[in-house]
């Protein structure tokens, strides 16, 4: 139904695409994938991170949460499969929610998910101790990471998922 499209109680996908800016010129590095999304109830949740350098994924992931918390997003989740995202949100700041057992089946095996979640009462509290370990400056995310210039929804989805 096309009513449904504008219907803020339906939740809806959108890939955002992470450039990092502080390349000359700057450079398409990888997708995010926000899933769930929910702006009648301020949440949202990531559900694919595809970025290619493991040295840009937390600025790029800290930089998106960062974003979403500014606009009023109270609760941003994760549900995670791989050992290196549960790493990447545990270093983000996320919390462990739990773990969803036997969640999927992969070559034959079942496998676990961990959901994570971000709140933004927390976020507010953690976010100076995250910047700081991760070595980051509001310069950095002023200049190269902000969701408004350098994680723009992409207006193809098919093209980002095959990227």
């Amino acid at each position: 139904d096309e009513d449904d499209e504008d219907d803020p109680s339906i939740p809806t996908t959108e890939w955002l695409v992470v450039v990092d800016a502080s390349l000359k010129p700057p450079k398409r590095v990888g997708t995010l994938e926000l899933t769930d999304h929910r702006p009648r109830h301020l949440a949202v949740r990531i559900n694919d991170v595809k970025i290619r350098s493991e040295a840009i994924a937390p600025l790029a992931l800290f930089a998106t949460v960062d974003a979403l918390v500014q606009r009023g997003y109270r609760r941003i989740a994760w549900r995670v499969l791989e050992p290196t995202d549960a790493a990447l949100a545990e270093a983000t700041g996320f919390a462990l929610e739990g773990v969803l057992r036997k969640y999927c089946i992969e070559d034959g095996c079942s496998r676990d998910a961990r959901l994570y979640s971000v709140l933004n009462t927390e976020w507010r509290e953690r976010r100076p101790a995250i910047a700081a370990r991760l070595d980051i400056v509001d310069a950095q995310l002023d200049a190269a990471w902000t969701l408004k210039d350098c994680c723009a929804p992409s207006t193809n989805m098919a093209k980002a998922a095959r990227d």
